[in-house]
């Protein structure tokens, strides 16, 4: 029977897996197969961080100048805050898919996944 040795490897934004086979000699590097949802996690929230920022100096703005007529800022401010409530819900679903897709996993990605989750 042969025995596996599975090692987590850190390599930039993904971990990912190297599977060893000592009885064939050889090894293998595969990225978990959630590694596109945790990408888009990522992106998602580097695109909130940068929308909340915009947001607060809108807000900022909008305070100094609360006696002007600005429709125009209010609708603006709206609009941002329902893409930052959108990109919560796309990362939200995101999570959910990770936990779905480590269930075919082995061991050591499901725990990844988990701590991803958590």
């Amino acid at each position: 029977m042969a025995t596996v040795e599975v090692t987590l490897k850190s390599g930039g934004d993904v971990d990912s897996m190297l599977v060893s086979d000592p009885e064939k000699g050889s090894s293998s590097l595969l990225p978990p197969a959630f590694t596109d949802e945790l990408t888009s996690i990522e992106f998602e929230m580097s695109d909130i961080r940068r929308k909340m920022t915009q947001l607060q100096e809108l807000h900022t703005n909008h305070l100094r100048n609360a006696f002007d007529d600005e429709a125009d800022k209010e609708n603006e401010i709206e609009i941002l805050t329902k893409q930052i409530t959108r990109g919560f819900h796309k990362c939200q679903s995101s999570i959910k898919l990770i936990g779905q897709r480590a269930k075919n996993c082995s061991t050591q990605q499901q725990r990844m996944a988990s701590n991803i989750m958590s």
